[in-house]
């Protein structure tokens, strides 16, 4: 019971305006961040570049991103008195369970990908088409660690697959704190 009305709650999420919506999350925050940093800042290494260019707005949008990829339309339902009308056709418990997985996943998902495309960007594509201008480093200088840079001895795709991957958790937390506060609301 759980599995189909997972699919229901999916097929409901995943309408063209949130697609839409959720693409233009993941392809303009960080767009525009790049761009306000390809210039009058020095680098040694693209990795300086990915969270300089993470850094500031997506931060501080965080909570309200991981918010509004599906809770809007789940206090609408909630507003609308929609979820007294299911209790009929699904136990609430089930419904109340696919509501919040569906918030889960699909905020994990977009959160991971929100940092991990700008990542494959920056670390693979951007050095071939020279946005950015590299320094040369020499041995005196030190550039600093970065979030999970103990990570990096592994390579910069599992760097990068780690670094998204907490993000997105966050991200997940971040939601669902909201979820059950809309749920204690009510």
């Amino acid at each position: 019971m759980l599995s189909n009305q997972l699919v229901v709650e999916l097929k409901r999420a995943l309408t063209k305006k949130n697609l839409f919506f959720w693409i233009s999350i993941i392809v303009l925050l960080p767009t525009v961040r790049f761009y306000m940093v390809k210039e009058g800042y020095q680098f040694y290494e693209p990795i300086e570049v990915f969270h300089e260019t993470v850094s500031d707005i997506i931060p501080l949008l965080f909570p309200v991103i991981a918010i509004i990829i599906y809770l809007p339309s789940f206090l609408q339902e909630q507003r609308n008195k929609f979820i007294t009308y299911t209790r009929t056709r699904v136990p609430l418990h089930i419904y109340i369970t696919s509501k919040g997985l569906v918030n889960a996943l699909l905020t994990g998902i977009v959160t991971f990908l929100l940092i991990f495309l700008p990542f494959l960007f920056i670390v693979y594509f951007e050095q071939k088409l020279g946005i950015i201008h590299y320094s040369p480093s020499n041995e005196h200088m030190r550039i600093p660690a970065v979030t999970f840079s103990q990570f990096l001895s592994h390579g910069a795709l599992t760097y990068g697959f780690i670094y998204s991957s907490w993000v997105a958790v966050n991200g997940i937390v971040y939601s669902t704190i909201a979820f059950f506060l809309l749920i204690l609301g009510q």
